[in-house]
């Protein structure tokens, strides 16, 4: 079977705001040349491969990060601006979250990865349930020290719409004047942004998502 005619299913209704038709006709790859090299590449059987449920890279990240990389390069190749949607991973990972560099919004499926410069506790709650209390523990090696700590909560429930947390130090001699010394509660929305907008998913990233392989 053609491989192209089997990936047709999965590609979708990928007209909307590229400038390409929407309404079934093919424009010529020489009328866009950049904008087609960028789809030939995210089409390439690779990209669908190793984001199906039945097959593991151990560098599943960096594919999802590189597909939509090339159907954002689409966009721009026709002067138009990538969708929002495309910000979106479709594989699940582990986001790093620091005093200096927080993050205010997590994926369902992903992990959020608390991390400080100091020992302490981890006092975070899932919505309405009662807080519970993790402490961080050292990361980086035996060359790096004891310099930095973490702790990775996650992945959570599917009904879970927000995390809350905050870190208690537990240095001997800490002034509590510093950034990590801050008792406020923290806040991690955990939401789809594609479900949040209500808008199409180019390209089939919808079959993408739930474990469906085209090839």
């Amino acid at each position: 079977m053609d491989r192209g005619r089997r990936r047709e299913p999965c590609l979708g209704a990928f007209g909307a705001g590229t400038g390409f038709p929407e309404d079934g006709r093919r424009d010529p790859p020489g009328s866009a040349p950049e904008a087609f090299e960028a789809l030939y590449i995210a089409e390439g059987s690779d990209w669908f491969w190793w984001l199906g449920s039945d097959q593991d890279s151990g560098t599943d990240e960096e594919f999802d990060d590189l597909f939509r990389i090339h159907l954002k390069n689409v966009y721009r190749a026709r002067g138009a601006t990538p969708p929002e949607e495309l910000d979106t991973h479709i594989v699940p990972r582990s986001v790093l979250w620091t005093h200096v560099a927080p993050v205010r919004r997590i994926q369902p499926g992903d992990r959020l990865s608390v991390r400080t410069h100091c020992p302490g506790l981890v006092e975070w709650s899932l919505d309405e349930e009662p807080v519970r209390s993790s402490a961080v523990t050292p990361v980086g090696g035996v060359m790096a020290g004891a310099s930095r700590y973490q702790l990775t909560l996650g992945p959570f429930p599917e009904s879970a719409a927000e995390l809350r947390f905050r870190f208690e130090c537990g240095h001997e001699g800490c002034p509590g004047t510093e950034l990590c010394c801050d008792p406020r509660f923290h806040t991690v929305r955990i939401a789809d942004l594609l479900k949040e907008t209500g808008h199409n998913v180019p390209f089939g990233l919808t079959a993408i998502a739930s474990g469906e392989r085209c090839s």
